[in-house]
């Protein structure tokens, strides 16, 4: 008999919400926003993608951390300390470490103007050399960081509590009201804290945290806010205890505020969309923009895992193939993605077409090769 029941809809979520990373990603080449990706197509700019590109940035990432927030407290009552910190060094900071140093330094080198390695050298312990060799994996090694937070948690909890950590299973169900109330405070708390953050750091200005972290101030409070809600969300069993009629209404409210930022933008023009920083002269910008952001966050991110949980609950060949392989696609998509980036700028196609190629081209590649690269037993337990 299976003691834990795996959440093949969380699995299938975390599946679809890659592959929106890889379209995300796609899109920074074809828009005026971000200067961190290393592909700009100026002759290729489509017009309203901004949009697109801001409304991902508003949910993925932190429904991304939320799921892992989530699955972290089973997976930690199943191997116990010693076993999951092996776990995590081996899933998270091994893949991070390895991809690092024989992929992201070898290439930057290459491709960059330096005199020599010695001056290469010098230039990765900078933060930006460290933040060259990071890129997109700052999101591994945020959640090994958490993790291991966590395994110190529970490690605190044990000892404090003199016994194994015993688990009580909440039946009490929580009233809608309350859930409402509950919802909109953490909003308002989080969009109230991303303000204050963003009058100092705009949206896409990265640090490097304590010279060894790659970090975007900007989001750093929905991502932890959300892997911590994740971990209370499962302990507390709170979808368990939330009626169908709570989710479906989370769930009506999250799909129209996505669908709504789409219609105010190109239908109304609605001021504030665009804004990516904090000015004196855009202070309502400034203000109702992390409101948004998280209302979206939450409200659709509900609203997601209502229809997974609901509609896309199992582990079917495609699902399984997708969830399977996405950590893997996730690391590996940067690579091709670039490389087919720089040779689409070369070509005269229609802007909408390379954006579209690009992505379906990494994303089809990139599961191909997780899938023969975890064919080989040492590297399946990597990736």
């Amino acid at each position: 008999m299976k003691l834990f029941k795996r959440e093949y809809y969380l699995d299938n979520l975390r599946a679809m919400l890659v592959l929106l990373v890889i379209f995300h990603h796609s899109a920074e080449a074809y828009t005026s926003g971000s200067e961190a990706w290393p592909v700009r197509d100026a002759s290729s700019l489509i017009n309203g993608i901004e949009i697109f590109s801001t409304v991902n940035a508003a949910f993925f990432m932190g429904l991304l951390f939320f799921i892992s927030g989530f699955v972290i407290p089973g997976a930690y009552k199943k191997y116990g300390p010693k076993p999951f910190l092996f776990s995590k060094i081996r899933r998270l900071l091994i893949p991070f470490c390895v991809f690092a140093l024989f992929v992201f330094i070898p290439i930057n080198y290459a491709f960059g103007s330096f005199d020599n390695i010695s001056s290469y050298a010098s230039y990765l312990i900078t933060s930006d050399g460290i933040q060259s060799f990071t890129g997109h994996l700052w999101f591994v090694l945020h959640l090994f960081i958490y993790s291991i937070a966590y395994l110190f948690y529970e490690m605190i909890v044990s000892r404090k509590n003199n016994s194994k950590i015993q688990w009580v299973i909440p039946k009490k169900r929580i009233p809608a009201r309350k859930f409402f109330v509950g919802a909109m405070l953490f909003i308002g708390l989080i969009s109230a804290v991303t303000f204050f953050v963003r009058i100092y750091f705009q949206i896409n200005m990265w640090i490097v945290f304590l010279h060894a972290v790659r970090v975007e101030p900007a989001h750093i409070v929905q991502y932890l806010s959300f892997f911590v809600a994740g971990v209370v969300f499962s302990k507390k069993q709170i979808f368990e205890r939330i009626s169908d009629k709570t989710f479906f209404a989370c769930s009506v409210i999250g799909f129209a505020l996505f669908s709504l930022s789409y219609v105010f933008n190109f239908s109304f023009n609605i001021a504030g969309f665009g804004v990516f920083r904090y000015t004196i002269l855009n202070i309502f910008g400034a203000f109702w923009h992390p409101i948004w952001e998280n209302l979206l966050a939450v409200f659709f991110g509900i609203g997601l895992i209502y229809i997974f949980k609901r509609k896309i609950n199992s582990d079917s060949k495609i699902w399984k193939y997708l969830s399977l392989n996405s950590y893997g696609v996730y690391i590996l998509h940067v690579i091709p993605l670039v490389g087919i980036q720089m040779a689409l700028m070369k070509t005269g196609f229609d802007p909408l077409f390379k954006f579209l190629f690009a992505s379906t081209v990494t994303a089809v590649t990139c599961y191909f090769d997780i899938w023969l690269l975890r064919k080989i037993r040492i590297i399946k337990d990597y990736i």
